[in-house]
């Protein structure tokens, strides 16, 4: 005798029920649209500025390395002239050696900031 009661309740207020399911629909729709995936949209922006941070942070590693190795390369070609020259390490050279040197530091260097710069434009 119940389920006839229930069903009977179910019969007469069908479009209620359906008014109240679609509108919780909508409200769950809207509720989505402008609490969750606003917050997962921001998520993803933060991820990816940090990201970006950690990227850049290594390119500006990979160019001091490179700098680095740059004034080691040009300590070591100014000696191997010293030594050449049959004088001690760091030794005064003659201008066109010295310029010759100097010339590959800032070669070496110019490279270095050429490879920076190809780096953060192609991660751009």
């Amino acid at each position: 005798m119940e389920t006839n009661k229930e069903t009977g309740f179910i019969r007469n207020n069908y479009m209620n029920i359906f008014i109240m399911i679609v509108t919780s629909l909508i409200l769950g729709i809207i509720f989505y649209s402008m609490v969750v995936l606003p917050k997962e949209e921001a998520r993803s922006k933060i991820n990816m500025v940090i990201f970006r941070q950690s990227e850049m942070k290594q390119f500006k590693s990979d160019y001091f390395e490179c700098l680095l190795s740059a004034d080691n390369n040009y300590s070591i070609n100014w000696d191997s002239v010293c030594t050449v020259l049959g004088k001690n390490k760091n030794c005064q050279i003659p201008l066109y050696r010295a310029n010759s040197v100097n010339k590959t530091l800032k070669t070496e260097k110019a490279t270095c900031l050429n490879l920076f710069k190809i780096q953060v434009n192609t991660k751009s």
